[in-house]
């Protein structure tokens, strides 16, 4: 990105402004199985990967106080713990989201 200013005499100044960092994750799609009365399954990880230079990013899990991930925020290369709670949920197929984003 380029950004052009001219002040009142028409002098030009470019600035070359640098491009948003951006991050990648590794797994896109996660799958817990569990039977009725079993113990809730061990945490699956998300990573998250960074350019050359460490991105602060944060995780937020949605869809039910039965999904969660820790931490919340951490710097690229990142890992990430997804957990499901299955203590108190009737038995049936339950969906929730977990979102990564970076205020950077």
């Amino acid at each position: 990105d380029e950004l052009m200013i001219a002040d009142s005499g028409n002098h030009v100044i470019r600035a070359i402004l640098p491009a948003r960092p951006a991050f990648g994750i590794e797994s896109r799609e996660l799958l817990f199985t569990v039977l009725n009365g079993e113990a809730a399954p061990h945490a699956q990880v998300l990573t998250v990967n960074g350019g050359p230079t460490p991105l602060q990013v944060s995780a937020q899990s949605s869809g039910g106080n039965w999904l969660s991930v820790s931490p919340q925020s951490a710097m690229t290369q990142a890992t990430f713990f997804v957990s499901v709670n299955n203590r108190d949920l009737p038995p049936g197929t339950y969906s929730g989201q977990v979102t990564i984003s970076s205020p950077n």
